[in-house]
């Protein structure tokens, strides 16, 4: 009776995360959707800015609702930027619908003005990249409880996660050897396919 949604990461897509998905859905009995958004990998269509993202977020969601699921049922899970977009599409739902939906963030980060100024170790422009963004219509602007957690949210962070913290690492500077060494005995093969 419960339904997973996935919001996968900027280079992520279904397709590559279906071994994981159909693992959650065996562990925990729940139907997993998973989705890509318009314009990534195999899907069509073309996004121009951040919104388009929460646009697709938010048919999905629409379209589990009008199948005659309650939104009780319904759990956001989001990795990388899809934690981002679907803490945005839960807000659309907080504040047009007047209801909460159950999200898990996981290897989130505050913004992508942060993700940028981090990358390129220039953390005093992060407010001008900023501006930039929001002027372009790609930057992510969660509500003031995004980093608290409650019966409605979870913040995971696995051994290994690369968030956007003092010291981060991206994926372009991985170590995958030591990457690899690191992750658990029971994900080892899975991780190494994934990679």
């Amino acid at each position: 009776g419960l339904y997973f949604v996935m919001f996968l990461g900027k280079s992520e897509y279904y397709e590559s995360r279906f071994r994981d998905m159909a693992r959650q859905a065996k562990a925990t009995g729940a139907s997993i959707l998973g989705f890509n958004f318009k314009g990534m990998h195999c899907s069509s269509g073309r996004t121009s800015c951040l919104a388009d993202l929460v646009d697709d977020g938010i048919a999905v969601i629409d379209f589990l609702l009008q199948s005659g699921i309650f939104h009780e049922q319904i759990i956001l899970q989001g990795n990388s930027l899809g934690a981002g977009i679907q803490e945005m599409v839960s807000e659309h739902y907080r504040d047009i619908k007047g209801f909460r939906l159950r999200q898990i963030n996981s290897n989130s980060f505050k913004s992508l003005s942060a993700v940028i100024a981090h990358r390129y170790k220039v953390q005093f422009l992060e407010r001008f990249f900023d501006r930039i963004l929001n002027y372009a219509g790609w930057e992510i602007s969660p509500g003031v409880d995004f980093y608290k957690t409650g019966p409605y949210r979870c913040h995971l962070r696995r051994l290994g996660d690369k968030t956007i913290l003092p010291g981060a690492e991206y994926h372009s500077m991985l170590d995958f050897k030591v990457d690899q060494a690191n992750c658990l005995d029971s994900y080892k093969i899975t991780h190494k396919w994934l990679y």
